[in-house]
């Protein structure tokens, strides 16, 4: 059965204002009962303070009435004298007096040090109350119950207390004088002691509360309805107040009050407070009732007046629903007519009145939105073309990119592969869709684990991955290419989609092939370098001990080398090196080892060879590089060469014994004239030699004894902001004239005594004082400090570093310490770990001389070095040296595939300057920048002596 609206609304509306009545009467209720509590707690807490006044007034009574008293009696004598049987006789005095008082049960006297001298009764006071008294010269009491309730007062003798008299009196008759006052039932009520110990008619126990309570009243008439209420509420309930009806229908109000700042005693009474409150709840819940009746009678007006007015709206309503319902089929003109005619009249129209003029807007709408609908769909055809367009871009994109790029299904079938992918391996995109995407892939040892994590990709285990491996193209020809490989989120039932991209990455392999040979090679000539001749001397060495064989090194130094350099530039200097490199190369037999151990110096390892034999060898070769000749604007140059031989294992053991010999027969031979060779006698070193050797360590010696080096600072410029980004801390030493000494030499005599651990300690403290000095004046900048190798085995240099830190508290991130490559492979695994915990303090690293001794690239990966620094034979003649360059430019991208700066030395030209930034270093140091000078004249404001 259908309702009708008009019903509906008028049961809505009566459950509606049936609710709100409810809810009102409920407010009222609840208001009024608030209101009704908050009034009884407000009358029960003024009750509560006359209570505590009434106390404090008695106590000031009895206070006003013993200073009386004490003015007239020996007591400041008796106290001052500690007379014992003077003070009993006058608190005994005192008592007799107090009799118009309330008579007190107990007395007590105590010194000013809290000690009771006398005491009249059995009870004592608690001792807080005796050092409170004396403590701020005022009156204190606290109350307390055991088999009756007791008022304790203490007072002071004088205005600054030297003695504290206290009394006991029975609280009784202040509660019944209390009980006249507030005109309401007051009870005292007190934790129960034993009740063998109750020996007052007033004490009444109440047991139902957890701890056993005790009422304290005379004539209490209330005990039989504080049982019933104990039973019905816990002790804590009272405190808010509770209600109680008893068997004569009154009704009452019960409400205790905790003790106050004055009961501060473990058996201290609370006041129990019982309000007789029947008629004041009568009153509450007529108002109640009124409230309700004036509710209702509102609800019976308001809903016959709501319905008479919804009725003709609804009315209304029912005739255009009637409208409607009969106009399906019919054209919307028609239905537009036929609403026409139940256009309202008037000028206050109601909601149901303007219905009408909304369903003649939504009829003309409808005409609107068919055009609309037409627009999108003309829109979304336009928009259809250009997504075609930008798909035939992005598959224009993909067929012109140098990369192969592969989709291929979860089963890892191929779906799509570009033009550039079909052309490497020569087949068309129709024959490669669905074959399988690992046939692509050459087989190896690595393709297992490949296709492993390929189906990882495909289940989601997984988001990409990357691999390299060789690629045979269709002509044959193999390629090194990079993989990446990625997750798709289009999935199927087997799993995602993979999108594979493949990068021909065979020049880079080149290059890291021609820097791995490099490792081992001296770029310029070709020839081997200093580490690996002392490798392979070292095998060599231990061979000939084991097989009792014999073998020679020659030692080559080319005469007035750097005359060459001066007057023709690097350039001849260079190709002269390059010619003599050759010449030795074609001298040397196919089992003899040449190399180039740096400037003007080479090396010949001659294995199974005689002195004979290095001899002759020897003379053959400084014949030959007499006919060596290099041709320049300033003429022609020849060249010759003074030669030191060593006989091993005869004349050297080990691989520094041997070169150290050899270097000294060099030395030998160039006193000797040049252009000739010398045979190392054990039994002939030169007294020069010697001199030079203790001279250079008595320099060391004195230099670390009167502290008497010096640093200089050469700028480093940021080539990409064109500013200093930081100094390199360089030492320099001095003679008496204070000329400047080699101080590569220094270095080396420190190596080799031993000392040089302390003077790269001394170096460090230096450095940082001067870095310290800088910040205090305001400057900020970064200072880069060299190390030696040795020093990464100093197991207290981490500690120094940490020393000067707390001294100074300087910025770690401006000191860069700079080693060179040999010392950093010299203990690689020792050295790694040491600079990893300096880093850990914020400090950098920076590589010296890379790409000379050129150690593998994977201890350039290894090492946590921030800078790598070029070496000045590659940047000297990089202008004109079209190998220098590539080698440059080779170093550079290895350095930013680690993640690091390049710096280069020896810039000297603007032209080499402009060509190092075309070359993308980051940074150059060289005398165009700025050579290096003191501190003081780089930064005057500081205004001290530097070092």
């Amino acid at each position: 059965m259908a309702i009708g609206l008009r019903w509906k609304m008028g049961l809505v509306i009566g459950a509606i204002l049936s609710g709100l009545l409810g809810l009102y009467g409920i407010v009222q209720l609840t208001a009024l009962q608030q209101d009704f509590i908050t009034q009884q707690n407000l009358r029960m807490q003024s009750y509560d303070q006359q209570w505590h006044r009434l106390i404090e007034q008695r106590v000031l009574r009895y206070q006003d009435y013993i200073q009386t008293q004490l003015g007239k009696s020996t007591w400041q004598q008796a106290i001052t004298q500690l007379d014992t049987p003077a003070l009993q006789q006058n608190l005994q005095t005192l008592s007799d007096a107090a009799q118009i008082l309330d008579p007190w049960q107990a007395a007590t006297v105590h010194d000013q040090h809290a000690v009771m001298l006398v005491r009249q009764g059995a009870a004592t006071p608690e001792p807080w109350l005796i050092t409170q008294t004396l403590a701020d010269a005022r009156a204190h009491w606290y109350s307390r119950c055991d088999t009756q309730c007791w008022l304790w007062m203490a007072i002071p003798a004088m205005d600054e207390p030297q003695a504290v008299l206290s009394f006991v009196i029975d609280l009784q008759p202040l509660l019944a004088e209390f009980k006249v006052i507030s005109q309401r039932e007051v009870l005292l009520l007190s934790a129960a002691i034993p009740l063998s110990a109750a020996s007052s008619q007033s004490a009444l126990d109440i047991l139902s509360w957890k701890t056993p309570m005790r009422l304290f009243s005379e004539g209490n008439t209330k005990r039989g309805m504080l049982e019933r209420v104990a039973f019905l509420y816990p002790l804590e309930k009272l405190a808010g107040g509770v209600r109680y009806m008893d068997d004569q229908q009154r009704l009452w109000w019960i409400k205790t009050f905790a003790r106050s700042q004055h009961f501060s005693v473990q058996d201290s009474p609370q006041m129990l407070y019982i309000d007789d409150i029947t008629q004041a709840y009568q009153q509450q819940v007529i108002s109640a009732a009124r409230y309700l009746g004036y509710g209702l009678a509102i609800w019976l007006l308001l809903l016959p007046l709501i319905l008479l007015l919804i009725s003709p709206p609804i009315k209304r309503l029912q005739q255009l629903i009637e409208t409607l319902r009969n106009s399906r089929g019919e054209p919307s003109e028609q239905l537009r007519q036929r609403l026409l005619t139940l256009q309202p009249i008037g000028h206050f129209l109601d909601e149901s009145q303007q219905l009408l003029p909304t369903v003649l807007m939504l009829v003309d709408q409808r005409i609107l939105v068919q055009r609309l609908l037409q627009q999108r769909t003309e829109l979304l055809e336009t928009r259809r073309a250009e997504l075609e367009k930008q798909r035939d871009f992005v598959a224009s994109l993909m067929d012109t990119a140098h990369a192969m790029i592969v989709m291929h299904s979860s089963r890892g079938q191929i779906e799509m592969m570009n033009r550039y992918g079909t052309q490497l391996i020569g087949k068309s995109s129709a024959q490669l869709v669905n074959s399988s995407f690992t046939n692509v892939l050459p087989y190896s040892e690595a393709l297992p684990d490949v296709r492993y994590q390929l189906d990882e990709l495909s289940k989601g285990l997984r988001n990409d991955f990357a691999h390299e491996s060789e690629f045979v193209r269709f002509d044959g020809k193999r390629i090194h290419m990079a993989w990446f490989h990625s997750r798709l989120p289009k999935k199927d039932d087997y799993g995602y989609q993979i999108l594979t991209i493949a990068l021909d990455i065979s020049q880079r392999k080149q290059a890291e092939e021609y820097l791995g040979w490099l490792a081992a090679h001296d770029a310029l000539t070709g020839l081997v370098n200093r580490r690996c001749f002392a490798d392979e001397l070292e095998k060599i060495l231990k061979s000939s001990l084991r097989y009792h064989q014999s073998g020679a090194v020659l030692y080559f130094g080319l005469d007035q080398f750097k005359d060459v350099n001066d007057t023709s530039g690097h350039g001849v200097g260079d190709d002269l090196l390059k010619r003599v490199a050759r010449l030795l190369r074609k001298q040397a037999r196919d089992t003899d080892i040449v190399a180039r151990l740096g400037g003007d110096e080479f090396a010949m390892i001659l294995p199974q060879a005689d002195e004979l034999e290095a001899a002759e060898t020897a003379e053959r070769i400084c014949r030959a590089l007499t006919k060596v000749q290099v041709s320049s604007e300033k003429g022609m140059h020849s060249v010759s060469a003074s030669i030191g031989v060593a006989i091993f294992p005869r004349q050297g053991k080990t691989v520094a014994e041997l070169l150290a010999n050899a270097d000294l027969a060099m030395s030998q031979a160039k006193d000797a004239g040049r252009n000739g060779w010398t045979l190392f006698a054990d039994d002939d070193q030169t007294w020069v030699r010697v001199r030079e050797r203790v001279y250079w360590n008595e320099m060391v010696k004195r230099t670390l004894e009167d502290d008497s080096f010096e640093m200089y600072y050469q700028p480093i410029q940021n080539l990409h902001t064109q500013e200093i980004a930081h100094y390199e801390a360089l030492l320099r030493i001095f003679d008496e004239e204070k000329n400047i000494l080699s101080s590569q030499k220094f270095i080396l005599s420190a190596e080799n005594s031993g000392t040089i651990q302390e003077l790269d300690m001394r170096i460090i403290a230096r450095v940082f004082r001067h870095k310290a000095h800088l910040e205090s004046c305001g400057i900020t900048t970064k200072l880069a400090v060299n190390l030696s190798g040795l020093s990464f085995k100093n197991l207290h240099l981490i500690e120094h570093i940490d020393a000067l830190y707390q001294r100074y508290q300087l910025d770690s991130s401006g000191i860069i310490f700079e080693i060179t490559e040999t010392a950093a492979v010299s203990d690689a695994q020792g050295t790694r770990e040491m600079m990893n915990q300096i880093k850990k303090s914020g400090y950098r690293f920076s590589l010296d001389d890379f790409g000379v001794g050129f150690s593998s690239l994977y201890y350039l990966k290894k090492f946590p070095f921030d800078f790598v620094k070029i070496d000045g034979s590659f940047v000297r003649n990089l202008t004109e040296d079209l190998d220098d360059q590539v080698m440059v430019k080779a170093l550079v991208e290895v350095a930013q595939s680690f993640g690091q700066f390049t710096i280069a030395e020896y810039v000297e030209t603007a032209e080499c300057l402009a060509l190092l930034k075309k070359l993308n270093v980051d940074y150059a140091q060289g005398y165009f920048i700025g050579k290096p000078i003191p501190a003081e004249q780089i930064w005057p404001q500081l205004q001290v002596k530097v070092g």
